[in-house]
């Protein structure tokens, strides 16, 4: 019973992730951020599920090596792609202040805390397959994260790895500083 109660809450929380647009047309983008943030942490009280606060450096390590290595190679294709393109956007990253670094890891934290963590892990528990799960999550985290095309498929991209990744090392340190590297440079094909 309590799985079905569970898969129940699920399936509205990710249909409310989803519906994003149109749901902080009619409430305030604060109110929106807030449920979202807050149904993940209840579950993780509930559950007494606190394994990803525990930092193990035999566990971290390896996985903030192989995030970094994505995301360096990841951010290397994209300026490539910007310097084919003629776009030089990512130049924009010179003007950025250290507080806007500060906020985009907060940030990167957050979204990995949400997808990796919560939705993918909830993912796995429910349908048992890793593999749909990752999917899963990386469609969701780049449909809902930006509506841009092309910024959506470079979230989905980066999801499918970093979400990989995270089922096999358990550490979200890495795939949170794949984020926030990535998400400085996503923009150089917008």
């Amino acid at each position: 019973m309590e799985r079905r109660y569970w898969l129940v809450l699920f399936i509205i929380f990710a249909v409310f992730v989803s519906l994003r647009l149109v749901i902080t047309h009619f409430l305030p983008p604060i109110v929106y951020t807030a449920v979202v943030f807050l149904v993940p942490i209840a579950y993780f009280i509930v559950k007494k599920d606190y394994f990803l606060f525990y930092f193990n450096i035999s566990d971290t390590l390896p996985s903030v090596g192989i995030n970094l290595s994505f995301a360096v190679g990841f951010v290397a294709v994209l300026l490539f792609i910007g310097f084919l393109i003629g776009n030089y956007s990512w130049v924009l990253l010179i003007n950025k202040t250290f507080t806007d670094f500060l906020l985009s890891g907060i940030s990167s934290f957050l979204t990995e805390l949400l997808f990796r963590y919560f939705i993918q892990g909830v993912m796995v528990k429910l349908t048992g397959s890793t593999i749909k799960s990752v999917i899963a999550t990386s469609i969701l985290s780049g449909i809902v994260l930006i509506p841009s095309v092309i910024e959506s498929i470079s979230f989905l991209i980066m999801g499918l790895v970093i979400g990989y990744i995270f089922e096999k090392t358990k550490d979200i340190y890495g795939a949170t500083l794949a984020n926030w590297i990535i998400s400085s440079f996503i923009r150089v094909i917008a």
